[in-house]
């Protein structure tokens, strides 16, 4: 496989670069964390799938992209930009990206 079909890579809105490895999208971890309802996951699902999907070190950084002036990580700046990756992801499963 090329070294760059190995990858899903993109930007969120707010210029949040991230490089997503296409085979930890497969990881069995990733599957049993994953939750029947996406509409009733919880914080900690999230974290731990974020984690899983992004890796630990980028999910940190795209955390730390959001924190704001008075060091709060806002819940909805970070959904916004879970959207975006998610949405990366489904492109490129359709070929999009």
């Amino acid at each position: 496989m090329e070294e760059e079909n190995k990858y899903i890579s993109g930007e969120t809105r707010t210029g949040f670069a991230f490089s997503i490895l296409k085979k930890a999208l497969k990881n069995w971890e990733l599957a049993e964390a994953w939750p029947e309802d996406v509409n009733s996951m919880t914080v900690k699902q999230t974290d731990h799938i974020m984690e899983l999907i992004l890796g630990t070190k980028q999910w940190k950084d795209l955390c730390e992209h959001v924190r704001d002036e008075d060091n709060i990580i806002d819940t909805d700046s970070l959904a916004l930009e879970i959207t975006d990756i998610m949405t990366a992801i489904g492109e490129d499963k359709t070929g999009k990206n």
